[in-house]
């Protein structure tokens, strides 16, 4: 085993690992790791060279024309030229990835497509000549110390279930929400779906709750204080109060 290698496997896990550990889904995990911002992470499965073009500067349709004209046209120009190597190890940033990961329908072209440490796009003139795979649950990675958060936080579930219950706790239990706290952030969850970060995170709080009262008016007919104080899946701008 090389250095690389036996240093990658000191600061990683396979997810699946909890998954057995715990008998519980991946949905149930993947849930828990959005709640408390716990990255996941892929390997890249083969070598890669791509190109992208600053986001910010497409924000138009004319634009939008433009740039795709002038990449497909004169791609060596201006762009931002990125090579991913056979088992890099990048994250898996977007809840929308999350969620494509949750239903087995994720690939590298969607993790791919943002630069991950810049907000580039992926111009797409890459796509021609480079191998992409899937990304199955099984590929996803954690780091260990986010990995010993999780499984603080699964036992911990595990412990109060058998407090409350003395009899045999049935394998789906640990996904029953017991919070009305969890059956927002659940909701909230979906309302983010398809939705760009960068928006959401200016948008008013009170905005926001009026949409999620109209998803389930009874259980956010309180206050959103406390809500949106205790979540950790966004963080909102300062400023935007409910």
């Amino acid at each position: 085993m090389d250095a690389k290698t036996s240093q990658f496997f000191h600061d990683y896990i396979s997810a699946d690992e909890l998954i057995k550990k715990f008998k519980i889904n991946q949905n149930a995990l993947i849930i828990r790791a959005m709640r408390r911002q716990v990255p996941f992470y892929y390997a890249v499965k083969s070598d890669k060279r791509l190109t992208y073009f600053p986001a910010k500067s497409v924000n138009t349709f004319a634009k939008a024309i433009f740039t795709f004209l002038r990449t497909s046209l004169l791609p060596f120009q201006g762009l931002d030229y990125r090579s991913y190597a056979a088992g890099r190890i990048i994250p898996i940033r977007y809840l929308d990835d999350l969620n494509a990961l949750g239903t087995n329908t994720l690939s590298e072209i969607a993790v791919l497509a943002y630069c991950y440490d810049t907000e580039s796009v992926n111009s797409g003139y890459g796509k021609l000549w480079n191998k992409y795979h899937p990304i199955y649950f099984k590929d996803v990675l954690i780091s260990i110390d986010d990995a010993v958060e999780l499984r603080q936080i699964l036992e911990s579930e595990r412990e109060e279930l058998e407090e409350q219950h003395s009899e045999h706790i049935e394998e789906d239990a640990l996904l029953k929400p017991k919070t009305k706290q969890t059956k927002r952030e659940e909701i909230f969850l979906t309302w983010l779906q398809g939705k760009d970060e960068a928006q959401v995170i200016n948008i008013k709080k009170e905005e926001v709750w009026e949409e999620l009262q109209q998803m389930d008016q009874q259980l956010f007919n309180v206050e959103p204080k406390n809500f949106f104080r205790d979540q950790k899946i966004i963080t909102f701008k300062s400023g935007r109060k409910s």
